[in-house]
């Protein structure tokens, strides 16, 4: 768990077993928050912001899913800012955008792994205003 300023640049590499899980803009519970999911076992990749904060486009849905094949090592690079979160997978490979509007408490992030081992390396840095 780390809590950071909501404007950063979040790099992080690792080798997973079945998943692992980001939670961007978690408030200290991890009860609202924008959730990203690497599912090995499934071969998909899901964003999740229908916890974040203030609703906006549901008619467009909360989350997405990309069938997505995850090999032993992945990247993924993550850009936010105030309102929105841009996900890029394997330099750009796969790309997500999507909006948030979440409060100010909400600025902590979480790592989780699921079923096994996971190898983790990573650098954030935060955006200058």
């Amino acid at each position: 768990m780390s809590q950071t300023a909501n404007e950063y640049d979040f790099s992080i590499d690792f080798k997973t077993s079945n998943a692992f899980i980001i939670d961007l803009f978690a408030d200290e519970d991890d009860q609202r928050r924008f959730r990203i999911i690497l599912n090995k076992k499934k071969n998909e990749i899901v964003i999740d912001r229908s916890t974040t904060g203030k609703d906006i486009s549901v008619a467009y849905g909360t989350t997405r899913t990309l069938d997505y094949s995850i090999d032993n090592e992945i990247n993924i690079r993550i850009y936010t800012d105030t309102s929105s979160v841009e996900l890029f997978v394997n330099g750009g490979e796969e790309v997500f955008t999507s909006r948030v509007f979440p409060k100010k408490s909400q600025s902590y992030l979480f790592l989780n792994s699921v079923g096994g081992t996971t190898a983790v390396t990573g650098n954030i840095y935060e955006m200058s205003k």
